[in-house]
């Protein structure tokens, strides 16, 4: 069990997300406004914060500055409505761990709510900073199959890999995760199972009913998302690779366009992109690459692109 905070100034949806929580085990306690959620969080040991962005007062986008610039192990996930979406990028600029539309339905939220707290149990507690000069070369390879919820397991198991390695400290390490998880999402679920994008509008019950029709269907079941990670002095390098029929990268809109905010079929990207220092994606469409970099570690990697990746840089696309 978890402990979780609701801070949203409208009781009626307050009371909404309280209640699907508490359904799936979690301690739920609730603020009004940004005042009152900074003392629940001197009060109990919260464990994670959902945050309404539109609030009276101190609102949700000032509060994930507060809470993370006091409490930057705690992982603040900032809910919008429809139209405000620019305002939880901005968020997630500030610290924040991801965001959900309250549109989108409890399903979402309760995933969102759990990916983002098996990535901050995994990464524990801050480490002190390490001098990147000394770190090794690392390259792993994991694979993962349709079934989704086998990704938690893997992104620990990278976490772990991670840990010690001085690329990034745990704050960002975290981001970088999500980010990740994004990915392998976007890998399974848009490239072995073919799913629409256009499935996510709405509550997305249909998106995850048909994902579960189709891990029991040939050729889906016999997919499988390749992850192939590789670790230098002053970057980590991640190379995801699905085994779908792939897309034109080129026809798919920046998700980080005013006019494609709004959309929930972006919203994965977005998080990709804004939690990482580079994004490409190979021609074919079935792999992208994320690269995070130390702030202060000179670039070390070999020239060229790194064994197993294609593609050159460009504009992101949508897997």
């Amino acid at each position: 069990m978890s402990i979780i905070l609701v801070v949203d100034d409208s009781p009626t949806q307050s009371m909404h997300i309280e209640s699907r929580l508490r359904e799936v085990g979690h301690e739920v306690h609730s603020a009004r406004d940004g005042r009152a959620a900074l003392e629940q969080v001197e009060k109990f040991d919260i464990d994670l914060a959902l945050v309404d962005l539109n609030m009276p007062g101190m609102d949700g986008l000032e509060l994930t500055k507060r809470l993370t610039r006091d409490r930057p192990y705690l992982p603040v996930v900032v809910m919008t409505a429809f139209g405000n979406e620019a305002n939880a990028v901005a968020a997630c600029k500030a610290g924040a761990r991801s965001f959900i539309r309250k549109q989108q339905g409890t399903r979402e939220l309760v995933k969102t709510v759990d990916d983002q707290l098996s990535i901050a149990k995994g990464a524990g507690e801050l480490e002190p900073a390490r001098d990147t000069s000394i770190m090794s070369v690392a390259i792993t390879e994991y694979v993962v199959g349709c079934d989704a919820a086998a990704i938690p397991s893997l992104i620990a198991k990278i976490d772990r890999e991670l840990t010690g390695r001085g690329v990034v400290d745990n704050v960002e390490k975290v981001r970088l995760l999500t980010a990740l998880r994004e990915a392998i999402d976007n890998a399974v679920y848009h490239g072995n199972l073919e799913l629409s994008s256009e499935l996510r509008e709405g509550d997305q019950s249909s998106f995850y009913e048909e994902a579960d029709r189709r891990r029991q269907l040939a050729p889906y079941k016999d997919r499988q998302a390749v992850v192939l990670m590789q670790v230098y002095p002053g970057e980590v390098r991640f190379t995801i690779r699905d085994q779908g029929p792939g897309f034109d990268p080129s026809t798919i809109p920046d998700p980080r366009s005013d006019e494609n905010l709004g959309k929930a079929s972006g919203r994965g990207l977005l998080l990709i992109t804004t939690f990482m220092d580079e994004v490409r994606h190979s021609p074919e469409g079935n792999e992208i690459i994320l690269v995070k970099r130390h702030p202060e570690a000179k670039r070390l990697t070999p020239s060229g692109p790194p064994p197993g990746s294609t593609g050159s840089a460009g504009s992101p696309t949508q897997l």
